[in-house]
């Protein structure tokens, strides 16, 4: 593995991390207090540079934060998920002191998860998933809600976009189901997966194959699915030992895929060629809660832990040279 730049956050346990997709070297990181039980959330935004990662702006909340995504048109805006059961809109260039320039309420619990949708037709929309069992739509240029989509019968952990098919998004809950939803139907999913055994935290989809979803449960087990034939997952990675708190498509390679658990290691897939991982990366002595891709940088990912560390790096498994 290559230089790993790493930041200490005393106090502050990571929940999630982003890569800026305008600047390669930014990225943002949520992180709480107390686990995330009490006390206040955090938004630091960090720059990678040549001596590290530098601190460039912190921001905080009187709740838990426990996600945050990039908005896809502006390059200093963040949106992040509250336990509030809030949205908050952050501008990386305004003073700690100004606070979140727009604040939306609308969901009855704490809202964990939050992705800005990729399209240009769309570019202020935001889905959020919350412990209320819904997920939510909005439009952030004028802070309505345009949607509530209703059918969980447990807390919703996770709406992410589809990266290829417009109008969609996959969601994923403690119901233990996997669904894929047209955001004009808001009353019932289009699809919906029988998904694990276990609750399941998160879900991506693959950038090179509209119908291939990957998702992740609290038995340790991750499952790719085609949803060309939903009733039957494609492959079962089950190397991790305890929950699977994320899961991600690498955006360079589509049999490429990446996560983090609660067993404190991030692990990288080949699902093409086998159901075993080919790395495990072992540098983090707590639940590992946040992984993520740099789309600037083939093979750096970053990562955070509630051990209050956040760090930067090329695992020698997703250097295109030696796969």
């Amino acid at each position: 593995m290559s230089f790993v730049a790493a930041f200490t956050t005393p106090g502050l346990h990571g929940y999630s991390v982003r890569f800026s997709p305008f600047l390669g070297a930014r990225l943002a990181v949520v992180s709480c207090q107390q686990y995330g039980i009490s006390g206040t959330g955090n938004v630091l935004i960090f720059d990678n540079t040549s001596s590290g990662l530098v601190l460039r702006q912190s921001f905080v909340w009187g709740e838990s934060l426990f996600d945050l995504s990039w908005s896809e048109s502006n390059a200093n805006i963040v949106v992040t998920a509250g336990g509030d059961g809030c949205l908050h809109l952050w501008d990386v260039d305004r003073t700690p002191e100004a606070g979140p320039v727009n604040v939306l309420k609308g969901h009855s619990r704490e809202v964990y998860g939050v992705d800005w949708c990729l399209a240009r037709y769309s570019a202020n929309l935001v889905l959020s998933a919350s412990w209320d069992k819904t997920v939510k739509l909005w439009n952030i240029g004028d802070g309505r809600c345009l949607n509530t989509f209703t059918g969980h019968e447990h807390i919703v952990y996770s709406a992410v976009w589809s990266p290829l098919v417009p109008k969609c998004f996959a969601s994923v809950s403690g119901d233990r189901t996997i669904r894929i939803w047209d955001i004009r139907k808001s009353y019932m999913a289009g699809i919906t997966l029988q998904g694990h055994e276990a609750e399941i935290l998160s879900c991506d989809w693959s950038k090179y194959d509209q119908n291939v979803v990957a998702s992740a449960a609290t038995d340790g087990s991750i499952r790719v699915w085609d949803l060309r034939n939903p009733r039957q997952f494609l492959k079962q990675l089950s190397d991790h030992q305890y929950a699977v708190r994320r899961v991600k498509f690498s955006p360079f390679d589509g049999n490429v895929l990446l996560s983090c658990s609660y067993d404190f290691t991030v692990k990288t897939w080949n699902i093409g060629a086998q159901s075993t991982a080919i790395e495990v990366i072992e540098h983090h002595t707590e639940f590992v809660y946040g992984i993520d891709f740099n789309l600037h940088i083939p093979g750096q990912i970053a990562d955070c832990s509630w051990d209050e560390t956040v760090k930067v790096y090329s695992p020698v498994s997703l250097q295109p040279a030696l796969r």
